[in-house]
């Protein structure tokens, strides 16, 4: 009678086990969003690991004899465990997770100052040298046209010149 006993109280903390494992579960889901297929993934997951955890439990703690009372254990506990500390337990994993989430984007940005340094010299450098060359444009333009019209000239001149010489 005594090894029953315990085993049922070793069922109703192996179910305060599931609870707070499925928890982990839920508060994966609310850090990043997931899509159905990934959750049936997860739960299908989580079933694998309670059966497993439930097997192990019956065969060290039972001999492997199953006992129905070790499921009910096992019920209880997680049925304890999702009325008493399932909402602190989620609280402080949400809290975690999001001193963690600034924490990264804290490094994320300090790793980024440089650069962002880096990107901003550049492009200062860059504008700056197009700039330059635009400045550098205008001139050789100004050439080339003056020259395209110095052409014109001349050949004009030249047309003239042929047709005065035709003429006499």
């Amino acid at each position: 009678m005594l090894s029953q006993t315990t085993l049922f109280f070793i069922s109703v903390l192996a179910g305060f086990a599931i609870g707070f494992v499925y928890d982990l579960f839920r508060v994966t889901r609310l850090a990043v969003k997931h899509h159905n297929a990934v959750v049936q993934v997860e739960d299908a997951m989580f079933w694998l690991i309670a059966a497993a955890g439930m097997f192990l439990l019956t065969l060290h703690v039972n001999g492997g004899e199953t006992r129905a009372f070790s499921f009910v254990g096992a019920a209880v506990g997680a049925v304890l465990y999702f009325a008493t500390l399932s909402r602190v337990i989620i609280k402080i994993f949400i809290a975690v997770i999001t001193v963690i989430k600034k924490i990264i984007k804290a490094v994320t940005r300090l790793i980024l100052i440089p650069v962002r340094f880096i990107v901003k010299t550049l492009s200062v450098l860059a504008s700056f040298a197009f700039e330059k060359v635009k400045l550098a444009e205008k001139p050789a333009k100004n050439l080339l046209q003056k020259s395209k019209r110095y052409v014109k000239i001349k050949k004009k001149s030249f047309k003239r010149s042929l047709n005065i010489l035709k003429k006499i």
